[in-house]
């Protein structure tokens, strides 16, 4: 199976207002919306998805978009696609991971410190 993640929209911005002291902590509340799949026949998929994260205290946010796709053969694609029992589909944690380690490199370049997130009220440790 084969997976393509392309970003289209790249957005890091951090207040220039306010100071950051050294070793601030700050956290990372989150917002990832992932549309329904859309199916290309039986070997291939697509789904758009958009993060969104805003620091607390507020000093920086970012806006991460893009489309995941996934191609092989028709049960590559959907055990890809489907929930495994309670656990989400494959792509989304391929989203979720990708976006947040370009989440990363977009506060090293604002020189914001980049702690563990959060999604839901839940700590995630990648």
């Amino acid at each position: 199976m084969k997976t393509t993640l392309t970003f289209n929209h790249l957005q890091a911005e951090r207040d220039p207002n306010k100071d950051l002291e050294r070793h601030m902590e700050l956290e990372y509340p989150m917002d990832l919306f992932i549309e329904d799949v859309k199916r290309i026949g039986d070997s291939r998929a697509v789904v758009s998805f958009t993060l969104r994260a805003a620091t607390n205290p507020e000093v920086a946010s970012f806006s991460i978009s893009g489309e995941l796709y996934v191609e092989g053969s028709a049960d590559e694609v959907s055990s890809a696609i489907t929930p495994a029992g309670r656990e989400p589909p494959m792509i989304w944690k391929s989203i979720y991971h990708e976006s947040v380690n370009i989440m990363m490199v977009l506060a090293k370049v604002i020189e914001v410190p980049f702690p563990i997130p959060k999604i839901g009220g839940l700590i995630v440790d990648g």
